[in-house]
């Protein structure tokens, strides 16, 4: 082989090594529902020392549609507020949007419209993540007023599948010397990989090296939609039934055979 054809060659493999891992299976359907617990924990400096706030949130989201036609799926929600720091909320704290599915190796699908990413695509493969590019417009209070950033992040991670389970570490960084101030950011994030709902979320989020945040979801409850039950005594009586009116049917002798046949009794009986 030839300087020219190795080149080539080479070129064809680093392409389809950049071509994102497709999945495009979904493990949810429209009736189920998730119920997570979110908290986010905040600890800052103070002159009286380390200050921790905590505040917490339970909520519902109810799938109400699944599309995975496209090259980015999504599925429609219905997302109900149940809880603030343990205080009840009442009914009616609800909204409808649509999100996509969640397929690491996809920088499409991390811009959800419900902020985090609560199911994944259960056909994703184990590997690696380097060097993803998003590109991500966020607004950030300052002593001026606010101010609207953009900025290309990249994405490193680690995904791998056991025990019915997909877990995935990942971290976010933005390029060695930008003036974005974007935090670092640092999630551990596990799936069931059988319905490709987020277990556990954990993200660790450190703001210009005085204030951190941990912010958390854990999966509290989740119910399927059940397919209809079916009473298969009464479908066997019923197939039986048709049986019998199918065989008289065929077995059944025309109006000619049965004048015929009832002349025939008449004179054999004289």
């Amino acid at each position: 082989m030839n300087r020219r054809s190795f080149a080539a060659l080479f070129v064809v493999a680093c392409l389809l090594a950049a071509v994102p891992v497709q999945a495009s299976t979904a493990g949810i359907k429209p009736g189920d529902a998730m119920t997570f617990d979110y908290t986010i924990l905040t600890t800052y400096s103070s002159p009286n020392g380390n200050v921790t706030d905590s505040t917490s949130t339970s909520f519902q989201v109810l799938v109400t549609s699944v599309n995975v036609t496209g090259s980015l799926g999504q599925f429609g929600y219905t997302e109900s507020l149940l809880e603030f720091n343990t205080t009840v909320l009442q009914s009616g704290t609800s909204a409808d949007n649509f999100t996509t599915f969640f397929n690491p190796y996809d920088n499409q699908s991390y811009t959800g419209n419900i902020g985090f990413w609560p199911v994944i695509y259960t056909d994703v493969k184990s590997g690696t993540i380097k060097d993803l590019e998003l590109s991500e417009t966020y607004t950030q209070n300052t002593t001026s007023g606010v101010a609207t950033y953009v900025a290309d992040e990249y994405v490193n991670a680690t995904i791998w599948r056991s025990d019915g389970l997909i877990d995935l570490n990942m971290s976010l960084k933005v390029p060695s010397g930008s003036s974005t101030p974007l935090p670092a950011v640092q999630f551990r994030i596990q799936y069931n990989g059988t319905t490709g709902v987020m277990q556990s979320y954990a993200e660790y989020a450190n703001i210009y090296g005085s204030v951190e945040k941990i912010l958390s979801y854990n999966l509290v409850g989740f119910s399927e939609t059940k397919l209809p039950s079916y009473n298969w005594v009464g479908y066997v009586v019923l197939a039986a039934a048709i049986a019998v009116v199918a065989y008289a049917v065929v077995t059944r002798k025309s109006g000619r055979e049965k004048k015929v046949a009832r002349l025939r009794e008449k004179y054999t009986k004289r």
